[in-house]
């Protein structure tokens, strides 16, 4: 891949150095560095000139320039001050990429409301999008989630993570990573690890190893159900995930004041009631939201 060389870090030391900035630990700031995995994550993607791309967590720049280098928009967002004035001022060269300084989730439960108005605004004039990030940790799974249940239609999504939340992301049911946010991405396409990175891979080294992730959503997804039925019963099931599939959807059709009887509601829906809810299936909740009627 030819075009701009990723920072290094005595780079990356030198120009927090000049602004007078440090990482910040609560955040969870670890720059990515190894040049060659920054590559393989733009790679990855499959970029080209038709192509929008959101970035979450600009960092220093050096991840936004190789995606802007062969993408046709970046949208990069960037909560912390000092890393997004110094980000600009290394990105004002770069014409195709616009800088937002938010918090890309807004009390954690919604995404920020002008990165949604720049992202909507954006998509329309794009063939595709997708997400190339160097995802903070503690933002991962809010953020997917979000980003999912939104009335966007991803492409794909690159991104690295805790390899921990990898792990979750492609657990099988009845297992204890298996929860919420695995059923909703195996709903919604397929999930792919590309490779596992040591800690060595970023600056400062992180406590954890990471893996980088490819997610492809099927388009189609959203138009088979009623997305907010399924949302409300899916983080219904996962709050209760230990007791029987009888016992959740009993209490959840007293919580929606709903008189339909549980059972027969099961039977048609093809789920045992013995069945956890942390052994439930993508495939058997969405028969059950369709039931839901």
């Amino acid at each position: 891949m030819n075009g701009p060389s990723p920072q290094t870090t005595s780079e990356i030391r030198r120009l927090l150095r000049t602004a007078g900035l440090h990482p910040n630990p609560r955040r969870g700031q670890s720059f990515l560095v190894d040049g060659n995995l920054m590559r393989m994550v733009v790679d990855s993607a499959e970029l080209t000139r038709d192509d929008l791309v959101l970035e979450v967590g600009t960092g220093t720049g050096s991840l936004t320039r190789l995606a802007a280098d062969v993408a046709g928009h970046v949208i990069t967002v960037e909560i912390d001050a000092g890393l997004a004035r110094l980000a600009q001022v290394a990105l004002a060269g770069v014409s195709n990429v616009t800088l937002i300084h938010a918090d890309v989730l807004a009390r954690k439960n919604r995404l920020d409301p002008d990165v949604l108005c720049e992202l909507r605004t954006a998509a329309s004039r794009w063939s595709r999008l997708k997400l190339v990030a160097n995802l903070p940790y503690s933002i991962a799974s809010p953020l997917i989630m979000n980003l999912l249940f939104e009335d966007f239609a991803f492409e794909r999504m690159v991104f690295t993570v805790q390899r921990e939340f990898a792990e979750r992301l492609v657990a099988r049911p009845g297992t204890k990573d298996y929860g919420w946010v695995t059923l909703v991405l195996a709903t919604a396409g397929s999930v792919e690890v590309l490779r596992h990175m040591p800690s060595t891979s970023f600056w400062p080294q992180p406590a954890v190893s990471s893996s980088l992730i490819c997610f492809r959503p099927r388009q189609d997804w959203k138009k088979e159900i009623d997305i907010e039925r399924f949302r409300q019963l899916g983080m219904f099931v996962f709050q209760h995930r230990r007791k029987t599939a009888l016992r959740i959807l009993r209490d959840y059709l007293e919580q929606i004041d709903s008189r339909i009887e549980a059972g027969p509601l099961l039977e048609v829906s093809g789920i045992a009631p013995k069945t956890r809810g942390d052994q439930m299936t993508s495939e058997a909740l969405l028969r059950l939201s369709r039931s839901l009627v």
